[in-house]
Formats: C-alpha cells, sequence, structure tokens
C-alpha cells in the first residue's frame, strides 16, 4: 500500500465582490478553507459551501437516518 499526499497551492478567490483564500488541489479541486472537509469543482460552489456556513445551515443539518 502506497501513500500519495496530494499537492496543494494556496488560491485567492474573488467571487461577486468577496475575496476568500483557498487550497486547490492537483485535480483542480477547490477545498473550503473553513471545515476542509469538502472539495468543490468550481469557485461558486465553494462561495455556496461558505454562504452555508456564514448562515449556520451547516450546523442544522440533520444527519442521515440509520437502520439498526
Amino acid at each position: 500500500m502506497s501513500v500519495r499526499k496530494s499537492k496543494r497551492m494556496k488560491v485567492i478567490i474573488e467571487y461577486k465582490g468577496s475575496i476568500v483564500e483557498a487550497e486547490r488541489d492537483e485535480r483542480g479541486l477547490y477545498s473550503c478553507p473553513i471545515c476542509n472537509k469538502y472539495l468543490f469543482y468550481s469557485p461558486s460552489d465553494l462561495m455556496h459551501h461558505i454562504v452555508s456556513h456564514a448562515k449556520g445551515i451547516i450546523k442544522h443539518v440533520r444527519p442521515a437516518p440509520r437502520r439498526h
């Protein structure tokens, strides 16, 4: 088993008047600078995710129901 560390570079995203510093990997995916959990294909997707952090929507999302 080999472990490959992805190369990430810092980028500045300017979207509709907002400026955010994020990281982009070698595949071109942007990572959320707040939670570092999710990857996004476009700067607009990342910005919508960041807005949901600001509005508190992510905290209030219910987890998927589990079967026992």
